[in-house]
């Protein structure tokens, strides 16, 4: 066996003080009343293998709960230990614990182990199979795996996988790519937009504040032409104009500045201020001939205007400068988008390649499935039989589809008839409680003979099955047992007789609590626990010797 498990250890869980299982190869079954605790067993097992911790399953609140599986396994379970970041270890010690605080640990080797680590490692090493998993018999994923495991070497599938992963990264490389530029810059086609709203403006710095004072002008430009024009005739009056009156006082200052040497001084003055003042009216006069009130003129400047404002109430910005620093940084934005494209035509060329060997490989599997299904088919048919399902006839309906996944291009049912003269239906309606647990353990059985299987626990797949159909299937078990580890939880007297090791859960009271218990039975033990499964009196002489014959038939096998 390259995997297999070697003991149990639990403590303080539900109705479990303590206990602890040894396990050895071959088919282990464990029997016991209804409500004995196999349940609770089961629990602390899945607790262990990863389920979620339960605080409200200590038995004692004040005390930590413990539950420690060991593991024997070969070296092939290096590489996965190493995937999972996990220390390799023979054997290996998976330990969960729950603390009276609600909090749980889990360890592997006595190294803390992440949850969804540690049930992507019990997954490769125990399959739990209850009566609700039958319900993937029918699912594709299921069908499709069972498929391609009918080959210990399967090219057809590790090429499509090689072709699936190569095409997958390159699709998510593309999706990056454009998540990249989205979440950083978004739609590049509305930043093109952008940009040549910006371009098409030809902004110049200054022209914001320059502009809104000529509209301002050419607004008003009637009222300060008639002011204007107000101030120019008053200037240009004869004798009363104020250049006319400051001339004639310049004069009189003149005559008595070589009287008066403060005069000189203040004629300069004076005369500075009549240049100044003529200058004045000179610039005065050419405004007004320049002052437009051409109403197209305020309409364009007023249009430009608004254009501006709106570009920086869009763009949150305070000025035509800060739009010019926009402007140029989209222009290298959009070169960079513009490299990034050539590369993702490259990634979409190639894609399309991937896609096209993707294509090409899927339809080979697809063949390949088709080849292989009618030889699992008979399998299956001749497994059944020995289950005393004589009439069963199963098909496996393979169509390949366009759509392709991670599975490939093939859609699979399987089509089911138990009776002779029944049309072959879909499984999922044709098939009892009963048929479907026999099926189910046939696809093991098969399963096994290909490719090593993990641990196996069969919580009551029996159910729905009696007489000699339960001596098949508890045969089938002991067999499956020869090249794989086999636990079963059962109430049938021929499994509990066909196991290689039998281990009663019970329950027990001594008036202050209950507590679950397992223990292994020896072979004496083992005859009375089955007679008592076999009859409702008890252990009578008759159900001993009956369960004595069980047991020695099954030693034969």
């Amino acid at each position: 066996f390259i995997i297999m498990l070697a003991g149990l250890y639990v403590r303080n869980y539900a109705l479990i003080q303590e206990e602890e299982m040894h396990f050895k190869k071959g088919l282990t079954v464990l029997t016991g009343e209804t409500g004995a605790g196999k349940s609770i067993l089961l629990g602390a097992f899945q607790l262990v293998l990863g389920e979620r911790a339960d605080p409200k399953a200590l038995k004692n609140p004040d005390e930590k709960c413990t539950v420690e599986a060991e593991f024997k396994l070969k070296g092939r379970f290096k590489d996965l230990f190493s995937h999972l970041e996990l220390e390799y270890a023979e054997p290996c010690i998976i330990r969960r614990e729950i603390l009276p605080g609600g909090r749980s640990r889990a360890f592997v080797n006595d190294s803390p182990v992440r949850l969804d680590s540690l049930k992507s490692l019990s997954e490769n090493l125990v399959d739990i199979h209850s009566q609700d998993d039958q319900i993937l018999l029918f699912e594709r994923s299921f069908l499709l795996e069972l498929l391609d495991g009918m080959k210990k070497e399967n090219k057809e599938l590790d090429s499509f996988k090689k072709a699936w992963n190569e095409w997958n990264e390159n699709e998510t490389e593309l999706a990056l790519l454009d998540a990249k530029w989205q979440g950083e810059r978004g739609d590049p086609e509305y930043q093109r937009f952008l940009l040549e709203e910006l371009e098409a403006a030809s902004l110049q710095e200054g022209e914001l504040e320059s502009l809104q004072g000529r509209v301002e002008t050419l607004r008003n430009a009637g009222s300060i032409l008639e002011t204007l024009s107000a101030i120019v005739q008053v200037w240009d009056s004869d004798e009363q104009s104020p250049l006319n009156l400051l001339g004639q006082i310049l004069s009189d200052i003149q005559r008595i500045s070589n009287k008066w040497k403060k005069g000189e001084q203040l004629s300069k003055r004076l005369s500075l201020l009549i240049e100044e003042l003529e200058d004045w009216k000179r610039e005065a006069e050419e405004a007004s001939e320049e002052l437009d009130i051409d109403a197209e003129v305020l309409l364009e400047a007023e249009e430009r205007l608004d254009l501006l404002n709106r570009l920086l109430h869009k763009h949150k910005v305070q000025g035509e400068a800060e739009l010019i620093i926009l402007r140029d940084k989209m222009q290298e934005m959009l070169q960079s988008f513009d490299m990034q494209q050539e590369e993702r035509n490259a990634l979409s060329m190639k894609s399309q390649e991937l896609w096209n060997k993707l294509r090409e490989s899927a339809s080979k599997l697809h063949k390949r499935r088709l080849a292989d299904s009618k030889k699992l088919e008979d399998a299956l048919q001749k497994m059944l039989r020995e289950l005393e399902l004589p009439n069963a006839r199963i098909a496996i309906l393979l169509e390949e589809q366009e759509d392709i996944d991670s599975l490939g291009s093939s859609r699979v049912e399987w089509l089911f008839s138990a009776n002779p003269g029944m049309e072959l239906g879909p499984m999922r309606k044709a098939v009892s409680g009963g048929e479907r647990s026999r099926v189910m353990l046939a696809i093991k059985a098969i399963g096994g003979q290909y490719k090593q299987l993990p641990t196996i626990l069969f919580d009551e797949i029996d159910t729905g099955i009696s007489g000699k159909a339960a001596g098949k299937v508890a045969e089938v078990m002991r067999q499956m047992g020869q090249s794989m580890q086999i636990l079963a939880i059962t109430h049938l007297p021929q499994m509990a007789a066909a196991g290689n090791q039998h281990f009663l859960v019970s329950k027990h009271n001594d008036h202050k609590q209950t507590q679950t218990r397992v223990r292994e039975l020896d072979l004496d033990e083992r005859n009375r626990e089955i007679a008592t499964i076999i009859s409702s009196k008890g252990a009578t002489d008759v159900a001993r010797q009956q369960a004595g014959e069980l047991l020695a038939y099954y030693a034969r096998l």
